[in-house]
């Protein structure tokens, strides 16, 4: 705006806005003295913030109204384009998600099926020579590896479906016993801890009842468990707890086998994180077993918290779920 165009009317100014109500615009601002701020076009298309608002005298009278005009022509079109981008973008990561997660279904779809047949075929095994104690031993030995391969690619698929779409793993809550889960999970893996000659105590409380997915707290507890049986030494001791506590149920699964180093002990739950990273360490691994475990019972409105006197001095781990 320059001096000579003060006074005139703004249709005789260039550029040519097209505000078809600018009169009553203007009214309203020296009538209520609240500014007034929009965006308007020219006749051309560019875009300009248009700011009203009320002009007072020397005298601090009401004189009139001052209206400027901003380009934001470039301005708007970059914001335009940005918006376009990222909407581009989440519909690319979208498709991307989408297709991950029907890949990982295909996977563990493809893995699960042979592992299914090798399980099929040791039962039939069994009972093709049920009096052969080396056939026996033998049967329950592929039964063992096969489903614990089973659980380990049913994990690694959960696991990754978690990270990289939260939503994909799917939770089903209701009231369950998680008494029963702990022994039809004691039962599957008792040829495991009879081969290490453990001795497996138990002190659950029956009345208790949480709120969780029956799965996905059978895979918690099969974690917590495994890692039990694995790190404790032969002869040694295993043992599993459920109690009710004010509004939560507390499960411990604690033995007297290898323990976690103090130094250790912060990084038991972070994905792919193992004590020994030796190509001849003792207990092999991927480390995410303790991850994934952190991750289900978190989703579930829970909590894990792991304690440990020191290496070989055994380790104990506390969860705790909401009390149905």
């Amino acid at each position: 705006m320059i001096e000579s165009d003060v006074g005139r009317p703004i249709a005789d100014l260039k550029p040519s806005f097209v505000i078809t109500d600018l009169d009553a615009t203007i009214a309203s601002v020296i009538e209520t003295l609240v500014i007034h701020e929009r965006e308007v076009r020219d006749a051309v298309g560019n875009i300009y913030r248009m700011h009203v608002r009320p002009y007072r005298t020397s005298e601090q009278q009401i004189g009139g109204a001052v209206i400027s005009f901003v380009d934001i022509t470039a301005l708007r079109a970059s914001l335009d384009e940005s918006r376009r981008a990222r909407e581009a973008e989440s519909a690319a990561h979208d498709t991307l998600t989408r297709e991950k997660d029907a890949f990982l279904h295909a996977v563990s779809h493809e893995l699960r099926t042979p592992l299914s047949a090798i399980i099929l075929w040791a039962e039939v095994l069994r009972q093709l020579a049920p009096s052969l104690p080396e056939v026996v031993r033998a049967v329950e030995t592929i039964e063992a590896s096969a489903r614990a391969e089973a659980q380990l690619v049913e994990d690694l698929i959960d696991l990754a479906l978690s990270r990289t779409n939260s939503e994909a793993l799917l939770f089903a809550v209701q009231r369950i016993d998680p008494s029963a889960v702990v022994d039809d999970t004691l039962a599957a893996l008792r040829p495991s801890a009879d081969e290490k000659k453990l001795t497996v105590v138990t002190e659950l409380d029956r009345d208790a009842r949480v709120q969780a997915d029956p799965r996905r707290l059978r895979q918690i507890i099969w974690h917590l468990l495994t890692n039990a049986i694995k790190f404790t030494p032969a002869g040694g001791r295993v043992a599993v707890s459920v109690a009710r506590r004010a509004e939560m149920v507390e499960l411990v699964v604690s033995d007297n086998g290898k323990g976690v180093h103090p130094s250790f002990v912060s990084n038991v739950f972070e994905p792919f994180s193992q004590e020994d990273h030796s190509s001849t360490r003792a207990f092999p691994g991927l480390g995410i077993g303790l991850a994934f475990v952190r991750h289900l019972v978190e989703r579930q409105g829970g909590t894990i918290q792991v304690a440990s006197p020191g290496e070989d001095r055994g380790s104990s781990f506390t969860v705790r779920l909401p009390a149905a």
